[in-house]
């Protein structure tokens, strides 16, 4: 019997182990499938959004803005035209656009589309990119989409983009050798598109989008953003292979003077739509805001002039009402009976030109908006009124605070007394590691590897501090600023054998616990099973009442 019981202990320990075993590499395989690839989400059904029909029109014709649309069902949000006060036209060319939206409520039904979709819409950014290349001008159009699942009053979002040709009207069609992303090329009707869908659903009332085109080793490229409240996340990178070198006049583009060469308007629209293929739908509920805003080459501000509505896509919505928002240049919307006009126009507009010399970067905060600007300028339209006005470095350094007053149609302008940067460069940190600086009791952090202070002339000491695991050379020493960028590189240097711990002990973990389970077996040593071993007949089992046994006698 006792030997038998042996048996029985020894296989009971070697299940445990096994069992044990394979809920650690289940854990493992399961951390690095999920944690290291966020994507293996649920994704959403794939759809495409489409350009509106060609419109029959004299292309070096001045623009109309309700050629395509004139009525409800229509693209509802915010368009800028090229068309100004008095119906006077421009041409607008810039790097890129971003478009904000902040939802309230906001819920539709079409009973006529498939299950999945009766409860879709989508946001658009829809752009022209415009640059000439061997002689010959190319204009593509570029969506930037948000269909949203509006069943709940969170919304779930699937991110996606497509790439339209509109060169010319004969063969407007894009060939897979002539475009790379992450997307690839499909057809509808027979006309080549660019498409690409992001794997992963998000939830959010809050949705941005971005596209910025730029010129990467001599091709032109468009990067397409998208932010739902955690920062800007680039998710294409739209590459257009066939034009290299020589290629002029790369930017996005807002033209009122004429049509572009397939008789369509070349506008910037943030829109409202149906979820895709050339949907419509219908608002139930809503309430939200929305700004279209272009790159000044300083900062985003808002676009100058804009109707309530767009004119590229086929997608359209019905029964929205929209009014300027009171806020800032853009639109308030909610449910009512719709109607297309000029939403405002610069006229109705003030600005506010801020100089501070010497800031490589940072941000304004203007009554809770938040404006991000680079090299030494923010420049902003707004509506007039009071404002008050945080100016802070990249770093979260406060440089400057004011308040100021503007009228309709009238300028602010105001500087910052010089203030100069002390950069500090560091060496011997992993990437995204964390460290800091503290002067006059101000500290700044970053995970990369530069901080930048600001400081007026005088004499100023500094404190470095940094994670577990290094020493630090130049921990503490002190500068002079006298007028111009002072250079201060602080040396990290890490004890490997602390970094190497801090950084894989979830895998000395693992290895421990295996170690540890492995040899239980050496060190078991079986109860011994005689007859009265605890006072109790061999086969009357034990009181489970009684989780103490230390008074039971052998």
């Amino acid at each position: 019997m006792q030997q038998n019981n042996l048996i029985i202990d020894f296989i009971i320990v070697n299940v445990k182990i096994k069992i044990l075993t394979i809920l650690i590499i289940l854990i493992m395989i399961f951390s690095f499938v999920f944690v290291s690839n966020p994507d293996n989400a649920f994704i959403g059904h794939k759809v495409g959004v489409f350009p509106a029909n060609p419109i029959n029109v004299n292309s070096g014709k001045k623009v109309n803005p309700y050629v395509a649309y004139s009525k409800e069902p229509a693209p509802m949000g915010i368009g800028d035209f090229g068309i100004g006060p008095n119906n006077t036209t421009y041409l607008m060319n810039t790097t890129s656009f971003t478009g904000i939206v902040n939802i309230t409520a906001f819920k539709t039904y079409n009973s006529s589309l498939s299950s999945s979709e009766k409860r879709e819409a989508s946001i658009q950014l829809n752009l022209h990119l415009n640059f000439t290349y061997a002689g010959k001008t190319y204009v593509y159009w570029i969506q930037n989409v948000a269909v949203l699942n509006t069943a709940h009053s969170t919304p779930s979002i699937s991110i996606l983009d497509n790439v339209w040709n509109q060169s010319n009207s004969r063969s407007p069609t894009i060939y897979p050798n002539s475009i790379t992303g992450n997307g690839s090329v499909s057809k509808y009707n027979g006309v080549g598109f660019y498409e690409y869908q992001l794997n992963s659903v998000l939830n959010s009332k809050y949705i941005a989008l971005r596209e910025t085109s730029a010129m990467v080793n001599g091709y032109p490229h468009v990067y397409m953003y998208y932010n739902s409240g955690n920062g800007w996340a680039k998710y294409d990178n739209i590459n257009f292979t066939f034009a290299h070198n020589s290629v002029k006049d790369r930017n996005f583009v807002v033209q009122g003077k004429h049509y572009n060469p397939q008789h369509n308007i070349c506008d910037a629209e943030l829109i409202l739509g149906g979820p895709g293929n050339g949907a419509s739908t219908r608002a139930i509920s809503s309430n939200l805001t929305m700004q279209l805003q272009y790159w000044n080459g300083h900062n985003y501000q808002a676009v100058l002039n804009a109707y309530d509505f767009g004119s590229s896509t086929k997608e359209t919505i019905s029964n929205l009402n929209v009014t300027p928002d009171t806020s800032f240049p853009g639109a308030h919307i909610v449910n009512g009976s719709g109607r297309l006009y000029q939403l405002y126009n610069k006229n109705n507009l003030s600005f506010y030109n801020l100089t501070a010399d010497y800031i490589i970067s940072g941000y304004a905060i203007v009554n809770n908006e938040r404006y991000s600007f680079k090299n030494d300028k923010i420049n902003l339209a707004l509506l007039p009124g009071t404002y008050n006005v945080s100016l802070y470095s990249s770093y979260n350094q406060l440089i400057y605070s004011t308040s100021f007053s503007v009228k309709k149609g009238s300028t602010n302008s105001s500087s910052i007394t010089p203030i100069y940067p002390a950069i500090f460069n560091e060496n011997g940190l992993f990437k995204d590691t964390f460290w800091e600086i503290t002067i006059n009791n101000l500290t700044l952090s970053t995970y990369s590897n530069k901080i930048i202070f600001y400081e007026y002339n005088g004499t100023y000491n500094y404190r470095v501090s940094g994670e577990f695991g290094y020493s630090i050379k130049n921990q503490t020493g002190s500068f002079n600023e006298t007028g111009k960028t002072v250079l201060i590189n602080i040396g990290f240097h890490g004890n490997p054998l602390l970094l190497n711990f801090e950084k894989y002990y979830f895998y000395y973990l693992i290895f421990f616990v295996i170690l540890g389970t492995a040899l239980i077996p050496f060190s078991y040593k079986p109860k011994k099973r005689g007859p009265n071993a605890n006072n109790l007949p061999e086969d009357e089992p034990k009181d489970p009442g009684n989780s103490d046994n230390s008074n039971n006698k052998l």
